[in-house]
């Protein structure tokens, strides 16, 4: 057996961090990439039976949130952009009501690069929400690639109820 004495301490030459930067993408590939992956499910007392997967991220995987976080690093501007696991949120405070709006030129953004990075929005979770003083006004709906966005006078926010009317 052979022990390298504080292996990690010594300085690090380029090479060798390209060479586990190399490792990694080899490894995340062969882990997102398996031919004849399978999978169940376990609930208490019983098992599914066993399903082949394509590819991707497995359900239930901690890498999931984390590579869902690295790949929205770099989303297109928005005024305030939320991101959670695997919501983003998307705000635009507007300084009086006469401001225009220009939500549905960030959605059209956000649309274009989901689709360029291989991602799908859930339309039917997909929701849109106007404060208070723009309640009054005729706002046109959210359309995000042919799809009506619901508006809600009201929704859950990580566990926070939050409503239009901000009470």
């Amino acid at each position: 057996m052979v022990h390298c004495q504080a292996a990690f301490l010594i300085r690090t030459r380029p090479w060798t961090l390209y060479k586990y930067v190399l490792y990694c993408i080899k490894w995340l590939y062969s882990y997102l990439y398996r031919p004849n992956r399978l999978q169940r499910v376990q609930l208490p007392g019983e098992f599914s039976t066993w399903t082949a997967l394509a590819g991707g991220m497995p359900q239930g995987s901690w890498l999931g949130p984390l590579s869902f976080i690295v790949m929205t690093d770099v989303l297109p501007p928005a005024p305030i952009l939320h991101k959670y696991v695997d919501d983003t949120t998307i705000s635009e405070p507007l300084s009086s009501t006469s401001q225009t709006s220009d939500i549905q030129s960030y959605s059209n953004k956000y649309s274009l690069w989901t689709s360029q990075n291989s991602m799908k929005i859930n339309y039917s979770k997909t929701k849109e929400m106007l404060l208070r003083p723009l309640l009054k006004l005729n706002v046109p709906g959210l359309d995000i690639d042919h799809n009506l966005i619901e508006r809600v006078s009201g929704f859950k926010l990580l566990g926070v109820h939050v409503s239009n009317n901000l009470s």
